[in-house]
């Protein structure tokens, strides 16, 4: 069985925390998330399989188990790749200045360099500026 959406385990989280019942049957949570009884028993039963067979079971107890899954489906932020400007491509003359600033100390090549996302992308700059020039 395939896992719950971020989006559904939120709902059913919601609707668990927003019941204020000491009990809630699968009727109840049925009505609070407008979704059918069989849908919710076929999603929830990868949490509990004693959802698939007591018809009298209590959802609030998956409230800390939906609690535990939402915080690892947590969508991560994606940051934005660094811009770009003149100034920074201004600063080499080609790309054998590029790779002997980066790559080199004292004229001797270190291998176990690592670039930023902010200097790869200029590598990438500087090398289609490169290849433009000697097309």
């Amino acid at each position: 069985m395939e896992k719950l959406s971020h989006h559904r385990l939120n709902r059913y989280y919601l609707a668990l925390k927003k019941g204020k019942k000491k009990f809630l049957s699968l009727h109840d949570l049925s009505e609070l998330t407008a979704l059918s009884e069989t849908v919710i028993k076929n999603e929830l039963e990868q949490y509990d399989i004693l959802i698939g067979f007591d018809e009298q079971y209590n959802y609030l107890s998956l409230l800390p188990i939906l609690e535990g899954e939402l915080l690892r489906t947590v969508k991560k932020v994606v940051s934005k790749a660094p811009a770009i400007k003149k100034k920074d491509l201004e600063q080499y003359l080609s790309l054998g200045d590029f790779i002997y600033e980066h790559f080199s100390t004292n004229g001797i090549l270190n291998k176990k360099v690592v670039l930023t996302k902010k200097e790869l992308l200029i590598l990438k700059k500087i090398t289609i500026l490169e290849i433009k020039k000697r097309n």
